[in-house]
């Protein structure tokens, strides 16, 4: 079992002609969990198998709250989000695969009188790591983020989800 607790700090620059605005700050809290049911490497077929859970709670500032010209105080949503999913991991020799994917339900918010929420949000992540015999490690995932549309007073807005798909590149040495 993992739990992970993680209180962001945020830092945005935003500039437009005539003007510019740098804030930051604590952002929105997150408490997630982790729960191996499955460990990797102990079936030689079957997978590791992990259901995630996760809550964030809107603990930093929302645009709508944010005091600077350009907003980059901004730091949060404002709305609590739940979010739930499972991990596969597979061990070959030195090689780790592992496919994960999430789904994540935003909870309402209302600024000045108006209802708005945020659409699911489905994530699919695929990784693969390779560590070396002195323990260096190489490793690198694509995700791609699908969400459904917004709603604001109760109507969906059209062509207001947001997708994203990035790729990571990371290397890890340990401090021996």
């Amino acid at each position: 079992l993992q739990i992970n607790v993680a209180f962001p700090l945020g830092a945005t620059f935003r500039t437009v002609p005539g003007t510019s605005d740098f804030g930051g700050g604590l952002g929105d809290l997150s408490l997630s969990m982790r729960w191996d049911v499955v460990r990797n490497g102990r079936d030689p077929v079957v997978p590791g198998i992990a259901p995630l859970l996760s809550v964030t709670v809107p603990s930093g500032t929302p645009i709508d709250m944010a005091q600077n010209p350009l907003g980059a105080d901004a730091t949060g949503l404002g709305g609590a989000q739940l979010g739930a999913g499972i991990a596969l991991e597979k061990t070959f020799g030195r090689m780790l695969l592992a496919l994960t994917g999430t789904a994540a339900f935003h909870g309402a918010r209302t600024v000045h009188d108006l209802h708005s929420q945020l659409g699911p949000d489905l994530a699919g992540t695929l990784g693969v790591s390779y560590t070396f015999p002195k323990g260096l490690s190489l490793a690198d995932a694509l995700t791609y983020t699908g969400p459904w549309d917004s709603t604001v007073a109760d109507a969906s807005m059209p062509d207001s989800a947001r997708a994203l798909t990035t790729l990571a590149l990371v290397s890890a040495l340990p401090l021996k």
